[in-house]
């Protein structure tokens, strides 16, 4: 009576502990009968040349083919083409950014003005150009810019003015009188 054909792994060259098993304890690859040592590997690229054998590493299995990887899985019906997917870097459907809205000149001309301050004539000037430009500014609904620009305008305008109108206070009240 002969005994069983011992069955070692594809793999790793284990052999089965039991029988009865299919797959190796060690690396879980399917069992074979026990053969002689395979030959060492070697990967022929795709209409390619065969390359130097692969070796193995000291745990079992293989390393991936010299100069890449193994070849990839390809799912049944194949690989899409390559022009199927976009350029890196590009998204189909993607749009431009937006072009910058332009400042409103109002809003700036009320912002320098009110920084001259020029005797409070200015200011006087300042303040309305900065109400005209706010108000151009909130219609335009986000198609111009200096929101800011007006209202620091009409802020420092107002303080020109009220500058303006406390050094006609002050120079009325420090005046001789000649009654």
């Amino acid at each position: 009576m002969s005994s069983p054909p011992s069955l070692r792994c594809g793999r790793c060259g284990a052999e089965a502990l039991k029988p009865e098993d299919r797959f190796c304890g060690s690396c879980g690859g399917p069992l074979g009968e026990a053969s002689a040592p395979a030959a060492p590997l070697t990967y022929v690229p795709p209409g390619g040349v065969p390359l130097a054998p692969a070796y193995l590493p000291p745990g079992g299995g293989a390393y991936p083919p010299p100069g890449g990887f193994a070849p990839a899985y390809v799912p049944p019906g194949g690989v899409p083409p390559a022009a199927a997917y976009p350029q890196p870097g590009f998204y189909p459907g993607a749009f431009a950014p937006a072009p910058a809205a332009p400042w409103n000149g109002l809003a700036i001309a009320s912002l320098v003005l009110s920084i001259l301050w020029i005797f409070g004539f200015g200011s006087s000037l300042a303040l309305i150009l900065g109400i005209v430009g706010r108000g151009q500014i909130v219609a335009a609904q986000g198609r111009q810019r200096g929101l800011g620009l007006a209202l620091a305008g009409i802020v420092l305008a107002s303080l020109g003015i009220a500058l303006m109108l406390f050094l006609i206070v002050l120079g009325a009240i420090q005046s001789p009188h000649n009654s």
